[in-house]
């Protein structure tokens, strides 16, 4: 049988109780994206349900045909229907598929080779990878099978009323957004033979604060941790080698971190959790392991090891700031959101300011920016602030800066 597309602009023309035409053979991406559907009834030519092609969609009811190869991404994210049977045709289905939605149960056709359910929850057919725990569930804890290897993206995603999850020895990786917005998760217990949190693997776990890593951890995803509000503690293993841009971003109760000798790659704005108390600002204590040859802390600010590069200010609290002498680069995000900090002085030597470096200090007003400095990121001083004045020398990158920014400039160097 020749493809024939169902298009979102044939979609579109259709609403309230809906039957496809057989001689489709492909629901194209978005096809019914967010429509108000009472019911749908796919027709058995259908062979392809294309990513997103029921996102949001109402209907409480779905028989996916017993020809479908493939169900993309998110292709019934956010639906209404509690129950949904996989056919044995099914050979691939994409990550986030059923995720947002009402469901409470995934069966599998038992002649499926690809996939199976185990008490409604869809695993791979060799049980090595968990696919989709139906967030509709209403079990507070859930203890994944022995034998899983992986956690897939979204696996868990918006399963509201999970407070407590077991993942056995062996499972190495949990896929981007595995946990993401799981709101009631309290307790996670992580094994040694975990290597990788993808990104925004546990973001939006706002309750969650028992937190446990294991040596065998060798990196922790961008935004893994971003919002865990009630995360208080955390002790980093001897293992890890990575932490990527905002990992613990917005966890306001998390007040010390201490940086392992093994790491080596820290992402910008990793421990910007801006602590905030009321009106008041508290500072984040960063400590880094001695043998650690790629990071040092001076005087509570993290920098390179050769001290060359300024990497993150977590003093909150700070009103002014004197970079070091022996600083050459401001990285990037440096001093992301500082709401205190008012005057900021950098000394003869730095060479670069990069992007966003100062972005959200919002009661910064002075800033000194020697003649060494030769380029200044665009967004670096995106700061919104009243009266702000770059301070520098006539001619120098600082004043094209200022000039090129509707900024004011006050030519001197004090």
């Amino acid at each position: 049988m020749p493809e024939k597309i169902l298009t979102k602009e044939c979609a579109a023309a259709m609403s309230g109780e809906v039957r496809i035409p057989n001689g489709y053979t492909v629901i194209e991406e978005a096809a019914f994206a967010s429509c108000a559907l009472g019911h749908i009834t796919i027709p058995q030519s259908v062979t392809a349900i294309g990513p997103r092609a029921f996102l949001h969609c109402d209907f409480a009811e779905l028989v996916i045909p017993g020809r479908v190869k493939s169900i993309g991404s998110s292709a019934f994210r956010g639906c209404d229907m509690e129950r949904v049977s996989i056919p044995a045709s099914v050979v691939e289905i994409g990550k986030g598929a059923f995720c947002g939605s009402k469901l409470k149960e995934i069966t599998v056709n038992a002649d499926n080779e690809n996939y199976c359910d185990i008490d409604g929850v869809l695993y791979s057919k060799d049980h090595r990878i968990l696919h989709t725990y139906p967030a509709g569930r209403e079990q507070s804890h859930y203890s994944i099978v022995e034998g899983v290897a992986v956690i897939e993206d979204s696996a868990f995603e918006d399963c509201m009323a999970l407070e407590s999850i077991l993942i056995p020895d062996g499972v190495s990786r949990l896929g981007q957004d595995a946990f993401c917005n799981c709101e009631n998760l309290r307790q996670v217990t992580l094994p040694a033979s975990l290597e990788v949190i993808d990104g925004w693997g546990f973001y939006g776990c706002r309750s969650l604060s028992g937190l446990l890593f294991s040596n065998g951890l060798v990196r922790i995803g961008r935004s893994a941790f971003g919002s865990c509000e009630s995360l208080a503690s955390i002790t980093l293993p001897d293992s890890l080698v990575t932490i990527e841009r905002d990992a613990f971003s917005i966890c306001e109760n998390l007040s010390s971190f201490l940086i392992p000798a093994s790491v080596k790659n820290i992402g910008r704005a990793a421990f910007k959790t801006r602590r905030q108390f009321d009106d008041a600002y508290a500072n984040v204590e960063i400590t880094v392991h001695p043998d650690n040859p790629y990071f040092c802390v001076i005087d509570g600010v993290l920098f390179s090891k050769d001290g060359t590069l300024l990497h993150t200010f977590p003093l909150y609290s700070a009103k002014e700031y004197t970079v070091p002498g022996h600083t050459e680069r401001i990285g990037k995000y440096a001093f992301l959101s500082c709401p205190t900090l008012e005057r900021i002085v950098l000394p003869d030597g730095v060479k670069a300011i990069g992007q966003s470096a100062f972005s959200l200090c919002t009661n910064l007003h002075y800033a000194a920016i020697p003649v060494s400095v030769e380029n200044i990121e665009r967004t670096a001083f995106q700061i919104n602030a009243k009266d702000f004045v770059i301070h520098g020398a006539t001619g120098s990158a600082a004043e094209r800066y200022a000039m090129e920014n509707n900024i004011a400039f006050s030519a001197d160097s004090a």
